[in-house]
């Protein structure tokens, strides 16, 4: 199973020049953990399909999410990336769930062939040889 992550805070103190355009700055959204490379999947799909006017420059850095921003722009990113957030924990709710009843499937399998070797070895035992 794969955990959710929530964003535990926007860290005020790191910010960094950036060079992707001459007024850019960086700024650093702290998950509750690091998330699984799942759900960092499902996160990048979901940012890369979504629209947002102001989509910048974004790396997942360990439980940090990187924001690459141009000043005054920081609300409207950190509204995104709750969003997309959010968006990937349902993600994972559905993976999760279907990973359950695959994991279902395949124990149903195993119990259906356990029982069939079973009753095999109950019929080998009951041939009388001679």
């Amino acid at each position: 199973m794969i955990n959710k992550v929530t964003i535990q805070k926007v860290d005020s103190e790191r910010i960094e020049k950036d060079d992707a355009f001459p007024k850019a700055f960086a700024f650093y959204i702290v998950l509750t953990e690091t998330p699984h490379p799942i759900w960092v999947e499902l996160f990048i799909s979901r940012y890369e399909r979504a629209f947002y006017n102001l989509k910048r420059e974004m790396t997942i850095q360990g439980r940090d999410i990187r924001v690459v921003t141009a000043p005054g722009e920081e609300a409207g990113h950190v509204d995104f990336y709750r969003r997309l957030v959010d968006e990937t924990n349902q993600a994972v709710d559905e993976y999760n769930k279907a990973l359950a009843q695959e994991e279902a499937r395949l124990r149903r399998m195993g119990d259906q062939e356990t029982a069939e070797a079973d009753a095999i070895r109950e019929r080998l035992r009951r041939l009388q040889l001679g």
